[in-house]
């Protein structure tokens, strides 16, 4: 994703960092998550960068409206994540406020850039290389909001 001037992102030589907020859609026990073509990661969740001025409620709206042209409600925050990925060429650490969402809008199967949506089962998430890996044990998404490290 290109970055844009107002993103709450910084870099320095090879490393970034940014502040993200991202969404779960439930249904039938199912939750929507995006294909991606990173290659440490399958799939991730909906989501973006929060801008200067912006509150991480406003950005993950502002996100789902952008990327798949639905409106959503937050109904809690599920998630403060610090996430740390190692490439070859980079390094990439972000804070991510993951929150939980109704919609009413039926879901498309692919964002505006074409990239395919999923709707994915928790022990289906646990077999896939999701990034961050948060569900990798999990069997209920937590009843408060939760603090989860992915740190090396």
């Amino acid at each position: 994703m290109e970055r844009e001037s107002d993103d709450i992102c910084f870099s320095d030589n090879n490393h970034e960092f940014n502040l993200r907020a991202a969404g779960i859609i439930e249904r039938k026990n199912q939750l929507l998550v995006c294909e991606t073509t990173s290659p440490s990661a399958d799939f991730v969740f909906i989501g973006g960068r929060v801008k200067f001025g912006e509150s991480s409620k406003a950005a993950i709206q502002r996100e789902f409206s952008e990327e798949l042209h639905v409106n959503v409600q937050i109904k809690r925050l599920l998630w403060v994540i610090e996430h740390q990925v190692h490439l070859e060429t980079e390094s990439f650490q972000q804070v991510i406020l993951l929150y939980l969402l109704a919609a009413d809008d039926s879901i498309p199967d692919q964002t505006n850039k074409g990239t395919l949506t999923a709707w994915k089962s928790l022990s289906e998430l646990q077999q896939t290389k999701l990034q961050p890996p948060i569900f990798k044990f999990l069997k209920e998404l937590p009843k408060t909001t939760q603090y989860w490290q992915d740190i090396s």
